[in-house]
């Protein structure tokens, strides 16, 4: 439940923000809807050893300026909804969910804490992707995980989240004939 209600409240709009600016996108992901569980097995491993990394496009100054503004938007919005989270006892049995809100919070104080990203530096931007990186990376993983719950134990709810797939660019929540 608290995974489920951490993608469906920020997750995935986390997922697709950073994804807007990655150019290393992980093609393999859009076809999950067609996975067993094996695949889901063999995407967690692959995942877990080779974490996802963001690589930039080619993005303006005022470009990457609109993006920090977005993210730091999107993480401040859901700040309470995570410190709920963070404080749930349940977490204690989830290790590497909790780091990755914890990852998201460090993320988020770095944003939080620059007033005007005018004045970030290209080593200052550097600096934020490699948090970018830290997130994205444990973000990914943990939804392939979810994902891989779902299929497993509810296979209703697996339904929206392959609608909804945030690496697909044409996933659509409408149910259409096969």
């Amino acid at each position: 439940m608290i995974v489920a209600s951490f993608f469906s409240e920020m997750g995935n709009d986390l997922i697709t923000k950073l994804s807007s600016v990655n150019s290393n996108q992980i093609s393999s992901l859009e076809s999950i809807r067609k996975w067993d569980l094996k695949d889901y097995d063999n995407t967690l491993k692959f995942l877990k050893e080779n974490p996802s990394k963001i690589v930039i496009i080619d993005l303006s100054d005022e470009d990457k300026i609109v993006f920090l503004k977005d993210l730091r938007e999107l993480l401040h919005n859901n700040r309470s909804f995570l410190v709920n989270l963070i404080n749930n006892p349940n977490l204690l049995e989830k290790e590497e969910f909790s780091a990755l809100l914890l990852a998201i919070f460090h993320l988020c104080d770095e944003l939080e804490l620059r007033e005007d990203f005018t004045k970030i530096s290209k080593a200052d931007f550097n600096h934020l992707k490699i948090d970018m990186d830290r997130v994205y990376s444990s973000l990914v993983y943990e939804w392939v995980r979810y994902l891989r719950h779902l299929y497993k134990y509810h296979p209703y709810m697996l339904s929206i989240a392959i609608r909804t797939n945030p690496f697909d660019k044409d996933a659509s929540i409408y149910v259409v004939d096969e």
